[in-house]
């Protein structure tokens, strides 16, 4: 005798119907909710800025400096997990003393 699991179409006991349940189940878990039209309208907005930036043409680019790029690493917490990258604060804090030292 198998297990019966509980679906949307009440208990199903062969092994078909259990698949047909789960999919069911996973079919309304993971259907997108539109019903909150405020944050729809927020990453529309997004999305628009986001294309809006990104076609558009800047006569000028962004300058760095490295003073302004040291005064934000050294205001980095050290002890905090890294990002995407892989790179941990200590790492950067450490690279700017060793670039300053011309190993790096």
């Amino acid at each position: 005798m198998t297990n019966a699991i509980h679906g949307p179409r009440g208990l199903v006991y062969t092994d078909l119907d259990k698949t047909e349940a789960f999919a069911d189940t996973l079919e309304l878990q993971f259907r997108a909710n539109h019903s909150n039209d405020k944050d729809f309208r927020c990453t529309n907005s997004i999305h628009s800025e986001v294309r809006r930036i990104l076609t558009s043409t800047t006569s000028e680019p962004i300058r760095h400096t490295s003073n302004k790029i040291e005064a934000k690493i050294k205001n980095f917490k050290p002890r905090k997990a890294s990002g995407n990258d892989s790179i941990s604060n200590k790492a950067l804090s450490l690279s700017k003393l060793l670039s300053r030292k011309g190993i790096a």
